[in-house]
């Protein structure tokens, strides 16, 4: 199978750097080595030499992340996981890679986000243009979505498009990247939310939601092949409706649509309404996630 040499060559990786949030201004904030993107960028032709040479040897592994609480509403908190700059400039390499190209074959008509040429601002146009024709929208999410993914289906899907692929053993290491333990808040707040080690992928990493995106991609493909217009940015879904039909909508769509992936929509979380085109643009503005 080889190392990754030419996918994360010395030059690939500067060209990842360059592009990164981390090579502008402060960048995003340090990892559990505590080294910000600053200092990365004064060292980064040494240390891109370096985790280059770490690659090639077939001995890079990636470090736990660090965990950031962050308020999402006045009752709510919403975990960060950040990895190291390096990590993150590795795995934003490894995802310029897989999205040229559509290797991963995730492109579809349904989903925004994370995908060249699929982002918030198309997701937001594309939805405006879908509310002229139908005039009411189903909004709803997926629970628990990041942190209940099933991480071997992940890496079968990433098999099964790339098979033999030298990604292999480092895309496996990042599905499987695990919280810094130590933190008393941060513990209790897992425990509560029930977010277990093994399961899930974590956000904040550069590649999470890519292979979240491959997780999805079977439930994509039938929702678009059934017709639904739907519109899904990560978690948060939209359907657009001719009619009302809230409870052929509770009983039947949503059921049938989430049943084939394995997956359950929020309940507490329906919205059905006749929006206005400045409510929905205001909505889904707030889908935009920080990031690290």
């Amino acid at each position: 199978m080889g190392h990754p040499t030419r996918i994360l060559s010395q030059k690939n990786l500067r060209f990842a750097w360059k592009f990164s949030r981390d090579s502008k201004g402060r960048g995003g904030a340090p990892g559990i080595d505590w080294l910000s993107p600053r200092k990365f960028g004064d060292e980064i032709s040494s240390r891109i030499k370096r985790t280059n040479e770490k690659i090639s040897k077939g001995n890079y592994s990636f470090r736990p992340l660090r965990p950031l609480l962050i308020e999402k509403s006045q009752s709510k908190l919403r975990l960060i996981c950040v990895p190291t700059v390096e990590d993150r400039l590795v795995q934003r390499a490894i995802g310029m890679y897989l999205e040229e190209g559509d290797k991963l074959k995730i492109r579809n008509a349904v989903s925004y986000g994370f995908i060249r040429r699929k982002t918030l601002k198309e997701a937001l146009t594309d939805g405006i243009r879908l509310r002229h024709q139908y005039p009411w929208v189903l909004k709803t999410d997926i629970i628990s979505f990041f942190d209940k993914i099933d991480r071997q289906a992940v890496l079968q899907k990433f098999d099964a498009r790339l098979p033999g692929s030298n990604l292999r053993p480092l895309i496996k290491a990042a599905i499987a990247c695990e919280i810094m333990p130590g933190d008393t808040k941060v513990d209790a707040w897992l425990k509560n939310q029930e977010i277990n080690k093994g399961i899930g992928l974590r956000q904040g990493m550069p590649l999470s939601p890519m292979l979240s995106n491959l997780f999805l991609e079977k439930f994509d493909k039938s929702i678009e092949s059934s017709g639904i217009r739907m519109i899904r940015y990560a978690d948060d879904i939209a359907f657009f409706l001719r009619a009302r039909l809230k409870q052929m909508t509770q009983k039947t769509l949503l059921p049938t649509c989430f049943s084939r992936s394995n997956r359950r929509y929020h309940p507490s979380n329906l919205r059905i309404a006749k929006l206005k085109l400045q409510t929905l643009k205001n909505q889904w503005s707030s889908w935009a996630c920080p990031a690290t």
